[in-house]
Parts: C-alpha cells; sequence; structure tokens
C-alpha cells in the first residue's frame, strides 16, 4: 500500500466512522461485527435514511439490464427492506416472479408492506443460503457483498453462484484496481472493500462483464453468466 493510498483510506475511515456515529450503527457494534445481531438491530433506523430509500444510478442500472436479459425469475440476496424488490415489480414492464432474502427477519418483515403485495422471503445466512442448486434463473446482490467480512466473502461467493441457474448479478463498493491489490479493505467496521477480479478469478468463476460507477464512492458492477461456465465445465 503507498504513503498516499493509507493517508486516503485513514481519512475515508474517519468519514465513515462519523457516519456511523450519526445513524446509530454503532450501537450495534459492540463486541464486534456479527451481520446477524448488526442489521437486525439497525433495521429501523436503516430503512427509515432517506439516501436508502431513494433510487440511484446503480439501482437504475440493475433495473435497464434485467430487461435487457428478461429473466423469469429474480432472486435478490441480502433484500433488507425491499426497495430492489419493489423497484423490479413497479418497473420491469413483464411478467415475472421475484423472490428474496436476508440475514435480518426485522427487515424482511417491512417487505411486504414496501412491496404492495406478497413476495417469497426467506431468512438466512449468504454462507449457506437455504436453496437447491440453481434454484433460480437470475441472482443479484446490492450492497451486500461489502458487509461480509473477508473470512468470509469466498465462501459468500461460491453460494452465489450455487444458487444461480443462468445469471448473477453483483454491485458492489470497490476499490480501483490499481490500490486493490489481492486484499480486501476495511473501510469501516461492517463495510469491506473486497478485491473482486481476484476474487472470482481465484475462484474459478469467470466473469463475463464489468462495469464501473464512480460518485460518492466507486461501484463495481460484476455479471457471471453462471449458465455458459457450467456448460463450458462440463465439456
Amino acid at each position: 500500500m503507498t504513503g498516499r493510498f493509507k493517508v486516503f483510506l485513514a481519512r475515508f475511515r474517519v468519514v465513515r466512522w462519523l457516519v456511523s456515529l450519526k445513524n446509530g450503527g454503532l450501537a450495534f457494534l459492540r463486541g464486534g461485527y456479527d451481520p446477524k445481531r448488526f442489521w437486525e438491530g439497525w433495521a429501523d433506523r436503516f430503512s427509515s435514511q432517506v439516501y436508502q430509500r431513494e433510487l440511484h444510478e446503480s439501482n437504475r442500472w440493475l433495473l435497464d439490464r434485467m430487461r435487457e436479459a428478461r429473466p423469469t425469475q429474480i432472486f435478490e440476496v441480502g433484500c433488507g427492506f425491499g426497495r430492489n424488490l419493489k423497484m423490479l415489480r413497479e418497473g420491469l414492464g413483464y411478467p415475472c416472479w421475484l423472490a428474496g432474502m436476508d440475514v435480518s427477519h426485522h427487515l424482511l418483515v417491512k417487505v411486504q408492506s414496501e412491496v404492495g403485495g406478497r413476495v417469497p422471503l426467506v431468512c438466512g445466512d449468504i454462507r449457506r443460503l437455504p436453496l437447491p442448486d440453481r434454484a433460480f434463473e437470475a441472482v443479484f446482490t446490492h450492497g451486500v457483498l461489502m458487509h461480509v467480512p473477508p473470512q468470509d466473502i469466498r465462501e459468500a461467493i461460491l453460494e452465489l453462484v450455487r444458487v444461480t441457474r443462468k445469471t448473477l448479478w453483483c454491485i458492489e463498493e470497490y476499490v480501483p484496481k490499481r490500490r486493490e491489490g489481492e486484499r480486501s479493505v476495511n473501510l469501516n467496521e461492517y463495510t469491506f472493500a473486497h478485491p473482486y477480479h481476484h476474487l472470482f478469478g481465484e475462484l474459478g468463476v469467470p466473469v463475463s462483464r464489468h462495469e464501473y460507477l464512480a460518485g460518492a464512492v466507486t461501484l463495481i458492477l460484476v455479471r457471471v453468466d453462471v449458465g455458459v461456465s457450467q456448460s463450458i465445465a462440463a465439456l
């Protein structure tokens, strides 16, 4: 890590810490970050934040890509209170079976009222998804892997691939490749910028497409055509 990047990262962490202090997240980090405990505790504050309820460029990117691909089944891992599921239900423009999963039961309770109708939901752990192999045609995460600790990220990625029949999309916070190396970077106690290029390659998962969105934070948008890679592996 260069000296300049260390300074940048230190400042970035201070800003993130102040944001966490303001939004109430630090109260659920005593004793360390446990995803289940943290998101159950922070569910009300998180789901009431104006920023979390708005649609941003990354949400619209997701909607556009789903319209192009036109999957008939979509499963969101880490659906939270249902922002993306609501967007897809209202914006896809064609019949599609939507479902979601989250680690927080408290957040899942909010989904039905948010989406405005019944959506199949399951409470579970991204490291051990309660689904059979190739369960859904399309699977996506949006700001979810960035909250998976480094020691668990490989297991989480492999689980996402396992339950995907055709296409996996991951939209996550990212450290630009020139600074990335092969290590995850802790942005704060519950947010991690993972080296996605390295991780997918290390796990033998070929990335079909990737894009970047630059703004207050840099996002990487990864597409994996799981069905194609599985066909190649079978040859």
